[in-house]
């Protein structure tokens, strides 16, 4: 994604990674965690507001193709 938008002369600097946990009662407790097989996670990155979620979609079906994934 970087490099697509940098090709367009917006080039912009990739954020850290941040990351959100929870429980199943919508809250982790470091003091007493449940099972970390019933952990509940979401990874982000920060990305400029002129990308576009339609952008971002077909760059990852891209990507998903160019390596074969499903």
């Amino acid at each position: 994604m970087k490099f697509h938008y940098k090709e367009q002369v917006k080039d912009f600097k990739v954020n850290a990674l941040e990351g959100l946990w929870w429980g199943d009662n919508g809250v982790f407790d470091l003091n007493n965690p449940d099972p970390k097989e019933d952990w509940r996670w979401k990874s982000m990155i920060r990305v400029p507001d002129y990308v576009e979620d339609e952008d971002l979609q077909e760059l990852m079906a891209e990507q998903i193709e160019k390596r074969g994934e499903k």
